[in-house]
């Protein structure tokens, strides 16, 4: 994903580690670039201001894998479905905001609470609650974000599992969250789709036409 080139390349120098001219130029068209890869290819979802680059039969709000000619729910590395849901919510930082829309963070939240839920403690052990705090405050319910980023056992921030974010940051990114106002009905590709959060084994769209 562009999106980590350009963190590594020209963020970084923004910040001041190492100071080149430019960077902070170079590091905001590489945010806009990633922003727009992720909601056209990973981020699936249809409104009144976004259309939804998939056919209606691709029934998830994330695609997990994508090819030349097939885009797959599924990842190559873990059968749950709050990995495929995970994985496209990581990093959380400044950049994610103009990443992940609030319509589609509020169209995946429930999806999300379900699948970590069915997955038990490896979704806590294994960090992923920690964005599913992050993504319930990107719906607006910062409060609620906040308490659950509380009651994540320490010990999972200190070890891989915590995905690269800290207690703190994770607390400063549900507090910075902007008022959430959506306007208009957003569903998935398909109308009033629900799914449980078991097996990451459905929605896949091969078009070799």
């Amino acid at each position: 994903r562009l999106f980590f080139f350009f963190f590594f390349f020209f963020n970084v120098p923004a910040i001041g580690v190492f100071p080149v001219p430019g960077g902070k130029i170079a590091a905001t068209i590489g945010s806009i670039i990633d922003s727009d890869g992720t909601n056209r290819y990973w981020h699936v979802w249809s409104s009144e201001t976004h259309n939804s680059t998939y056919p209606s039969a691709y029934q998830q709000p994330v695609v997990g894998m994508l090819y030349d000619t097939m885009a797959s729910f599924q990842t190559w590395f873990a059968p749950w479905a709050v990995v495929s849901y995970g994985i496209q919510l990581l990093p959380l930082t400044p950049v994610t905001e103009l990443r992940d829309d609030p319509e589609w963070a509020a169209i995946l939240y429930p999806r999300y609470k379900d699948a970590c839920e069915t997955a038990g403690d490896f979704c806590i052990e294994n960090g992923w609650s920690i964005l599913q705090a992050g993504l319930q405050a990107e719906t607006g319910d910062k409060s609620g974000a906040l308490k659950e980023a509380l009651a994540i056992p320490p010990l999972v921030f200190e070890t891989q599992g915590g995905m690269g974010n800290s207690l703190t940051n994770t607390i400063w990114f549900i507090a910075t969250r902007k008022k959430v106002s959506i306007e208009g009905p957003a569903t998935t590709s398909t109308s009033n789709i629900h799914t449980n959060g078991t097996k990451a084994s459905t929605s896949t769209i091969n078009n070799s036409s």
